[in-house]
């Protein structure tokens, strides 16, 4: 499995992270903004290069491929609804059911 401290930088792995979670560009700065300065730009320059380094042309294949190459913990059953979901402009938050029951 490969790391995300070997492939990604702190930020690109939090934005990877925050895409799964379906959010767009501009939530991202906003949320990021809070305190530390985050502009819209900023958010845009790190999302071109976590899709250069993912080989992704949409949020969709980024959080695809970093689920593919263990940048990214849940499940692929999950994957799925979460991929679903960000293709329909949902933000979602999955919680894996005890004993790994579905």
């Amino acid at each position: 499995m490969i790391r995300v401290a070997d492939v990604l930088t702190r930020r690109e792995a939090e934005i990877l992270r925050m895409l799964a979670d379906g959010y767009k560009q501009p939530d991202i700065a906003e949320q990021l903004g809070t305190g530390r300065g985050t502009s819209l730009a900023t958010v845009k320059a790190d999302v071109a290069s976590l899709y250069a380094k993912l080989g992704a042309r949409t949020a969709a294949q980024a959080v695809h491929n970093g689920h593919l190459a263990g940048l990214l913990g849940a499940p692929a059953d999950d994957l799925v609804v979460v991929l679903a979901a960000r293709e329909l402009g949902c933000r979602i938050a999955l919680a894996p059911l005890a004993g790994g029951a579905r």
